[in-house]
C-alpha cells in the first residue's frame, strides 16, 4: 500500500480505527455496567427506606391521610366513614394494629395497606386487647384493611425504581423454615411492653396469598389464610432483580427479634 502524505499506510490507518473502535465500546460497556450497579444500589435503598418507614409507622401507631374519618365496628369489624368526626381518635373502639404489604413476583410494584382492629375483647364496658395472640396462639385481635364498606382504602402503591423487578417473596418461621408469599403483615403485639429502644414489640406474619383478589380475606384471617395457614415469621426476605441484568440480584431482609424489627440489604444470589 502507498503510504499517505504522513507516512502511514491505509492499512495500519484501519488498524489504528479498529483499536480505537474496540477500545471505545469497552469503555462503553464498563460504563454502562457501572451505570446499571449504581442504579440498582439506589433501587434497593430506596425500597428499604420505603419498607422502613412503614416499620416506623406501626412502630408510632401514625398513619398519612386518615385526618376526617372515623372508625366504627359494623358487623363487628373496623369501618373507615368520611366526615363523620375528627379522625379515627374518635372513637376508642379502633386501633391501628399495623401495615399488610403485599409483594409479588415478576412485579415492579409493593403495595401498602393500613389495617385497623378492635381495641377492646368486649364492650360496654371495654375491656382491652392486651396482645395479638392468645395463651394458645390464636389471634385476639380482628384486623381489618382500611375499609369503607365498598372497597379498601388508602392503599399505598410503590414502583420499584430503575427497572427493579420483585423475584421472590419469603418468610422464615422459628424453626428458620422458608415459605414462600406474597403479602406479609407487620403489626404491633398491642399491650407488650416498650422495648429498650424506645419501640414496641411487633409481630410478623406471612399469608398464603393466592391471588390479589384475596388481599381482604387474608388480611381477616378467613379463605384461603386462615389461622392454621399463616406463617409466624421471624424473617421477612425479599428478592429483587435488576431488570438491566437478570444475574444481578439482592435481597431485602427483614428481621423481627427480641430488640425489634430491622432491615439490612444483602447484595447476593437469590431466587
Amino acid at each position: 500500500m502507498r503510504p499517505d502524505a504522513d507516512g502511514h499506510t491505509i492499512i495500519e490507518v484501519m488498524i489504528v480505527l479498529a483499536v480505537t473502535g474496540a477500545l471505545f465500546a469497552s469503555a462503553l460497556n464498563v460504563f454502562s455496567s457501572q451505570k446499571s450497579n449504581t442504579e440498582f444500589t439506589q433501587t434497593m435503598q430506596d425500597l428499604n427506606s420505603k419498607v422502613q418507614t412503614y416499620v416506623n409507622q406501626v412502630n408510632s401507631e401514625s398513619f398519612p391521610d386518615v385526618q376526617g374519618y372515623t372508625c366504627d365496628l359494623s358487623g363487628g369489624r373496623p369501618k373507615l366513614t368520611l366526615g363523620a368526626g375528627n379522625g379515627l381518635g374518635s372513637n376508642q373502639a379502633c386501633i391501628f394494629l399495623g401495615r399488610a404489604i403485599e409483594a409479588e413476583a415478576n412485579s415492579i410494584t409493593i403495595t401498602g395497606f393500613i389495617v385497623l382492629s378492635s381495641r377492646c375483647k368486649t364492650l360496654n364496658p371495654c375491656s382491652p386487647i392486651d396482645s395479638f395472640y392468645d395463651g394458645s396462639g390464636n389471634p385476639r385481635v380482628n384486623p381489618e384493611p382500611a375499609y369503607d364498606g365498598s372497597q379498601i382504602i388508602f392503599k399505598d402503591n410503590y414502583n420499584l425504581f430503575f427497572e427493579g423487578v420483585i423475584k421472590s417473596s419469603k418468610v422464615k418461621d422459628i424453626n428458620n423454615a422458608s415459605h414462600s408469599t406474597s403479602l406479609v403483615g407487620i403489626y404491633s403485639d398491642l399491650g407488650a411492653s416498650t422495648l429498650n429502644n424506645g419501640t414496641v414489640p411487633l409481630i410478623l406474619i406471612g399469608y398464603p396469598l393466592d391471588s390479589p383478589a384475596n388481599v381482604k380475606n387474608c388480611i381477616e384471617f378467613q379463605s384461603p389464610c386462615g389461622v392454621a395457614s399463616v406463617t409466624a415469621a421471624t424473617e421477612w426476605d425479599l428478592c429483587v432483580q435488576n431488570g438491566n441484568d437478570s444475574n444481578k440480584t439482592a435481597v431485602l431482609i427483614v428481621k423481627n427479634t427480641a430488640a425489634g424489627v430491622s432491615t439490612q440489604i444483602s447484595y447476593t444470589t437469590c431466587s
